[in-house]
C-alpha cells in the first residue's frame, strides 16, 4: 500500500527526470558557452583564431559572433544575432548544420570543414536561429 508521502517521492523523481530529459534535448543557450562579440572588417581574416564566426553582413561586415572550438548546439532566439546572419567562416575540420528555427527545424544551410561563405544563399540570409555541428 502506498501512502501519500511515497506516491508524492515517485511523482517528484519522474518530473525530475522528465525535466531533464528535456533539457538536454534543448539547444545550447549563449550564456553558457565560450563565445565572443567582435567587429567584422571585410575580411573573413576577422574570424583567425576562432573555428566558427557568423556575421551579421554579407562580405564578413557587421557584428560578429566568434566561437573558439567545436561545441555542441547553439541557439540564437533572444540573442541580438537571432535571424541577422548574412556571412560565415568555419576554420574548424567539422561541418555546421544552420537552421531557421529554432528545435532545429524549418529550412537548413549546410557548411563543411574550412568553408568560407561570403554571402549565404539568399533563402537563408538573415533567417538562421540555431545550429549544430555535422551534417544535415
Amino acid at each position: 500500500m502506498f501512502t501519500f508521502s511515497a506516491l508524492g517521492k515517485r511523482a517528484t523523481v519522474v518530473a525530475a527526470t522528465a525535466a531533464a530529459l528535456v533539457m538536454a534535448a534543448l539547444p545550447t543557450q549563449a550564456s553558457a558557452q565560450q563565445w565572443y562579440n567582435l567587429t567584422g572588417n571585410g575580411t573573413p581574416r576577422t574570424c583567425d583564431g576562432y573555428t566558427l564566426c557568423v556575421y551579421e553582413h554579407t562580405t564578413y561586415n557587421g557584428r560578429v559572433l566568434a566561437q573558439r572550438e567545436d561545441g555542441p548546439s547553439f541557439s540564437l532566439p533572444g540573442h541580438y544575432m537571432d535571424d541577422r546572419t548574412s556571412a560565415i567562416v568555419n576554420n574548424s575540420s567539422s561541418g555546421y548544420c544552420f537552421y531557421q528555427h529554432y528545435y532545429f527545424a524549418g529550412l537548413t544551410f549546410g557548411i563543411g570543414g574550412r568553408e568560407t561563405w561570403p554571402n549565404i544563399n539568399s533563402y537563408m540570409q538573415d533567417k538562421i536561429s540555431v545550429w549544430r555541428p555535422g551534417s544535415c
